[in-house]
């Protein structure tokens, strides 16, 4: 599978895993309705249920940057600071498909 495949994993503060799980909800059904969206799944570690990973795949680097621009992904990024959700700042793996 060609695309722009990109991963984050969030480290939510111990306080903060239900609002990051409510995080989840609000970007899921947006983000699938998305055009260029390919895959978008969530993950939360079965070791450490603080920690999630979100892994999806674009058409293109723009489809994905048209994403991280819509209103529901500025206002979880802005949730993340307000409310003190997050550990640290998630940083974004970028991932290239090896066909086998």
């Amino acid at each position: 599978m060609d695309g722009y495949t990109v991963s984050v994993v969030f480290e939510a503060n111990n306080d903060q895993v239900e609002e990051m799980e409510e995080v989840v909800k609000d970007v899921y059904l947006p983000s699938i309705r998305e055009s260029g969206m390919r895959e978008y799944r969530w993950y939360r570690s079965r070791q450490n249920p603080n920690t999630f990973l979100l892994f999806m795949t674009w058409d293109s680097q723009a489809a994905f940057q048209a994403h991280v621009n819509t209103p529901h992904i500025q206002k979880a990024e802005a949730d993340f600071v307000s409310k003190g959700i997050l550990v640290k700042p998630a940083p974004e793996s970028y991932w290239q498909y090896i066909k086998p």
